[in-house]
């Protein structure tokens, strides 16, 4: 195989630079567009001027962008020796078109930011309109209403007005009237309010009376309808409480509050807070006098503490309203200014700009496509060419024409294209002297050496492998050339998971592979260490690496550790032994020193008495003579006891199948507890012992619970079996004499005795014999109980001798 030369590393592009300029563009474009407009302002002083500017600054800026960009595609293109990496992205076309785009979204964003400018703009002067003018409607009407109370007031001092005499009316009345063209009649009024004096006494002032009764003094009347068109009335009081003066308002003087300025397309009214219609400019016919709906909605944005709205009038044209209270006389006076007229210099603004864009970006669309052709055309030709060479024509060459940077390309192309049969003749001999020279290598190394590939999308290949992989994996290298999922199938199922694992992590931070694992071939199991270092090549991982047999190196290291944990065992046992045997040996000496003592200091003292007393006493001597023998007799029987003893931690064990049950039976009947004795033995399991020692535990522990129980009225022995875990617990439990549990830990001492021997017999050997025996077969022994009221004697058995 031929030596994979990694590329040269490419110098890394300028991000952070080229970050911070667009960050730096997007400020100075974001504080053109909210500044410019303020700058034009202080420095441009006519409104002309004022429009050349906002309308060149757009301009400026897509220039500026333009001329930006060339600059660092200049840039960028002449920097030859900086190779970047490259990505497949979207085509010329649309790279070209998105460009133009993106200079050309500024001058958008502008030219809709001074749309909703100058839209902000007509509004708030709309709005100043409407509500300029319903401020002077309501202040004038406010004026005259005031006027009006003050004649009022005045007539009503008068002494005629206040006679309520019909016939000596005051004539002053009609000469107000006649005189003063706001008022359409005077009329004075009773205590019942019945009409007694009028400047115009005809059915007008009938039909103004009907109209006015009841109405509160000092407020203006709903509105009626008179003969001559519609009134007001305005009710005062007389001083002396008997009547009241009512001054109807003549319709012209109401029409002359609501005069708008028409040029401007303002329209004005009065009306009330029930909503009937007064006044209007410009007139409506038929509109004066009625009552409209809609006007409450106007009414409740007003007493809401609002005074403007966009509504559609009562003449379907749809307005800017500004709304006044005239003062607190149930009057409001509403101004209008027509939507349409306000919008009409914004919308010949707005397609004016939208013209603009289009013819701009239909220039640019013609521009996109001559460049296109100019640059597309030499690449579709070059990338043809590199396909027909691909297909196998291999003396098929590019074209070289187009723009300059094109051309160059298309040279190198066509230069490459001559060295590729001479660089191809090189790639085959190099790869043959480094086959070569691998499969000499691969003849003499224990093992496999192999090549392997990983490419992501496809599967796991092994460019090559030695001869053994045949025989380690049962796969020839034909077939791992092509795949390598026959050589990771061998894989022992549990390995498998982390053989990928290992894999997988060595693939994402591409390094090298160290892993144990095992294969199942047609011979057996076999253990394999592989390791490899990664490298990359033709844009996949490559690892170089080998695998080694170390099943013998396994097999001993189990036979190792196996030798390591019989050993362990063996130490362990041996020093449990020993302990057990240094317990036994202090308690041995502790015996010996006291026990074994006692009796030859007996022997001593009687010896010496004997020289005295065999002429004076000789009964007395025949006596102490008995006693020597008891005691010689006590000491034989103690030497016989630790030679038990000695005797039960020594030799081999004939163990054999042990029938607990039978055994147990046989023992009692040997004993022969009384007839008052109640004996229960319970299901005992067969277990795998030697039966001369377990005879003599059962023996002891059987004896002695018929020895202290003897002395009941009502003695009782169970015998039973409790399994506990990975043990068989055996029991014997009576209700005798019973133990202080105190002194327990004596019990399995030799010599060790809890009872006066004149109380019961015994010479403390039986239970320590009984305890050695039971540890010999590996398990334990125990006792529990309290002084008079019984005890239960175990021992513990492995439940791996069950039968």
């Amino acid at each position: 195989m031929h030596e994979n030369k990694k590329p040269a590393p490419s110098p890394a592009p300028d991000r952070p630079f080229a970050a911070l300029l667009a960050l730096a563009y997007l400020a100075v474009g974001l504080l053109w567009i909210a500044f410019s407009d303020e700058t034009g302002i202080l420095l441009f002083s006519s409104a002309e001027a004022l429009t050349r500017f906002q309308t060149w600054k757009g301009a400026g800026f897509v220039t500026a962008t333009a001329v930006l960009v060339f600059v660092l595609a200049s840039r960028r293109t002449r920097r030859e020796a900086a190779e970047l990496p490259l990505r497949a992205g979207a085509s010329l076309r649309v790279l070209l078109t998105g460009l133009v785009l993106v200079t050309a979204a500024p001058l958008v964003v502008l030219l809709g930011y001074n749309l909703v400018r100058q839209t902000h703009g007509r509004v708030e002067e709309a709005n100043a309109l409407v509500q300029g003018v319903a401020s002077s409607t309501a202040t004038d009407a406010l004026a005259t209403l005031d006027q009006q109370r003050r004649l009022g007031r005045q007539l009503a001092q008068r002494p005629l007005v206040q006679a309520l005499d019909a016939g000596r009316c005051d004539p002053l009345l009609d000469q107000l009237v006649s005189l003063h063209g706001d008022l359409a009649n005077l009329v004075v009024l009773d205590a019942r309010g019945d009409a007694v004096c009028a400047a115009r006494p005809d059915r007008h002032v009938r039909v103004a009376v009907e109209a006015l009764r009841g109405l509160p003094q000092g407020l203006l009347s709903p509105a009626f309808v008179v003969p001559e068109g519609f009134a007001l009335a305005l009710t005062l009081p007389l001083p002396d409480g008997a009547g009241s003066l009512q001054l109807v308002l003549a319709e012209d003087m109401l029409e002359r509050l609501v005069q708008a300025d028409a040029q401007q397309g303002v329209s004005s009214a009065l009306v009330t807070v029930g909503g009937y219609v007064l006044a209007r400019d410009p007139l409506v016919p038929g509109l004066v006098g009625r009552q409209m709906p809609n006007l409450a909605r106007f009414v409740e944005v007003l007493q809401r503490g609002g005074n403007s709205l966009t509504a559609r009038g009562i003449d379907g044209v749809e307005r800017f309203y500004g709304m006044r209270a005239v003062g607190n006389s149930g009057l409001v006076a509403i101004a209008g200014v027509d939507v349409g007229r306000t919008f009409g210099p914004v919308r010949v603004g707005v397609l004016r700009a939208l013209g603009l864009t289009l013819a701009v970006l239909l220039a640019a669309s013609l521009l996109i496509t001559a460049l296109v052709r100019r640059i597309a055309g030499p690449m579709h030709a070059l990338a043809r060419a590199a396909e027909a060479v691909a297909a196998g024509e291999a003396e098929r060459r590019a074209p070289e024409g187009g723009p300059r940077e094109l051309a160059r390309v298309a040279r190198q192309f066509n230069h490459m294209l001559d060295r590729l049969p001479a660089l191809e003749h090189e790639l085959r001999e190099s790869e043959s002297r480094h086959r070569t020279l691998l499969e000499k290598l691969a003849r003499n190394i224990p093992g496999m050496i192999f090549q392997m590939r990983v490419h992501p999308p496809g599967p796991i290949t092994l460019p090559f492998a030695s001869d053994a992989i045949e025989p380690m994996f049962e796969v020839t290298p034909e077939q791992a050339r092509i795949d390598a999922a026959p050589v990771f199938a061998r894989i022992h199922p549990e390995d498998a998971a982390g053989v990928n694992r290992a894999l997988e992590e060595a693939a994402a931070r591409l390094g090298p592979i160290a892993i144990e694992y095992r294969v199942v071939l047609s011979t057996g199991v076999r253990h394999y260490l592989t390791y490899s270092q990664p490298d990359r090549a033709d844009g996949g991982e490559l690892w170089h690496g080998c695998t080694v047999d170390v099943t013998p190196l396994k097999q001993a290291q189990l036979a190792l550790s196996e030798a390591n944990e019989q050993l362990e065992e063996r130490v362990s046992d041996r020093t449990r032994e020993l302990a057990a045997a240094n317990e036994s040996l202090e308690a041995f000496s502790y015996s010996v020193a006291h026990d074994l003592r006692a009796p030859l200091r007996a022997i001593e003292g009687f010896a010496d008495a004997l020289p005295g007393l065999l002429q004076r006493d000789p009964e007395r001597v025949r006596r102490l003579v008995d006693r020597i023998a008891a005691n010689t007799a006590q000491m034989g029987r103690m030497i016989d006891g630790l030679l038990a003893v000695a005797h039960a931690g020594k030799g081999e064990l004939a163990e054999r199948t042990v029938r607990q049950e039978a055994l147990v039976r046989e023992i009692l009947a040997q004993l022969q507890p009384p007839p008052c004795m109640q004996v229960e033995i319970g299901p005992l399991p067969s277990v795998h012992a030697d039966p001369a020692s377990l005879r003599q535990v059962w023996w002891n522990l059987l004896s002695n619970a018929v020895k202290f129980t003897g002395r009941q009225a009502q003695g009782r022995i169970v015998v039973g079996c409790e399994p506990r875990g990975s043990e068989l617990a055996f029991y014997v439990r009576d209700n005798g004499s019973g133990f202080d549990p105190a002194f327990a830990g004596r019990l399995f001492t030799a010599f060790q005795r809890l009872h006066a021997a004149d109380e019961f017999e015994g010479n403390g050997i039986g239970l320590a014999l009984a305890r050695r025996v039971v540890e010999r077969h590996g398990g334990r022994m125990w006792a529990e109980g309290s002084a008079g009221a019984g005890a239960t004697f175990w021992f513990s058995l492995p439940a791996s001798r069950a039968v």
